[in-house]
């Protein structure tokens, strides 16, 4: 049996419809917006951006891996270099020279001995690569010079955190007597000399005025003896040159507190070790790359003000005979 089968098409003509003719369905096919790349997770916008590399879809790569360049979007070091390797090809071969030698820079700075498969990329490529390694080779130098300084430490994980105390020395600690002020400032040895001298001053002056007291009440009812006066005469002047000795010394230990003053001085330091947990290990070999300058701000003139329409005249009606 022969099966023949015909295939109908509708033609719209110009003109009215006839009622005879049949309905038409119109069928609507919805389509769900495709997720913008911006939104996907780092781990997939890496996955897919070296599966376009792969296929060499630089324009597709750069637009998947740019965001990926910046510190800090991935957690894996190996994942970060091969972002910028990546980049710096695609925009070598989109002859985007300053664009890729920023990425071979930070590939560089990451891994100062990284090299370029010459069977993988072409050979315009790899004298840019190998230009940018010329440009850099002293940094580069003193990278691994660092690197090999540093590599007990991060191999160890360790790091050294010191704890540092600090005095506070308020003004008022410098009018203190008695050579506390000196010890505020964290001079023992001259506070203790002030202080002997400022106290032995003072004693002489406390024993002095007693001393001259007694006597003089011993002596108001019949007078003074020259043997009284002998003996009232050392204590007066005790007395005296007690009070002003311990008058200079104590000007002398504000003075010299004054000037030897020194506020938030360090009084002691200790240094501890603790291990470097894997997240702040990854942070000391991340290289920060300058962000690229902001555009300048376009100045767009403000629109002209619309000239307000003008009223309309009414004609002048001529009277009817």
């Amino acid at each position: 049996m022969l099966t023949v089968s015909l295939r109908s098409s509708l033609v719209l003509a110009q003109g009215p419809v006839s009622a005879d003719a049949a309905p038409t369905t119109t069928t609507t096919t919805t389509t769900t917006p495709a997720v913008p790349e911006a939104a996907l997770s780092a781990e997939v916008r890496f996955a897919r951006g070296k599966r376009s590399f792969e296929y060499r879809d630089c324009p597709g790569t750069i637009l998947l891996l740019e965001d990926l360049a910046v510190p800090g979007q991935l957690d894996d070091e190996a994942q970060q270099l091969e972002v910028h390797r990546m980049l710096g090809i695609c925009y070598a071969l989109g002859d985007q020279r300053r664009e890729a030698s920023r990425e071979f820079s930070s590939l560089l700075s990451l891994d100062p001995d990284h090299q370029l498969d010459p069977f993988e990329v072409p050979p315009p490529v790899m004298e840019l690569f190998e230009s940018q390694k010329q440009l850099m080779k002293t940094r580069l130098d003193e990278l691994r010079r660092a690197r090999e300084r540093q590599k007990d430490d991060l191999e160890g994980g360790v790091l050294v955190e010191r704890i540092t105390t600090v005095r506070e020395t308020p003004l008022a600690a410098a009018f203190l007597p008695f050579g506390l002020a000196q010890v505020a400032n964290g001079e023992v040895v001259k506070g203790t000399i002030i202080g002997s001298v400022q106290g032995a001053a003072l004693l002489v002056n406390i024993v002095g005025y007693w001393g001259s007291r007694v006597v003089v009440e011993q002596g108001l009812p019949d007078g003074y003896t020259q043997e009284e006066v002998d003996i009232e005469n050392p204590f007066y002047f005790g007395h005296l040159i007690g009070l002003g000795t311990f008058l200079v010394s104590y000007g002398v230990g504000v003075a010299d507190a004054l000037w030897n003053r020194e506020d938030q001085a360090v009084m002691a330091s200790k240094a501890t070790k603790r291990p470097l947990t894997p997240k702040e290990l990854k942070n000391l070999r991340r290289i920060e790359r300058a962000p690229d300058p902001a555009p300048e701000p376009i100045e767009v003139p403000a629109p002209a003000p619309e000239a307000p329409p003008s009223a309309a005249v009414p004609a002048a009606s001529t009277p009817s005979p």
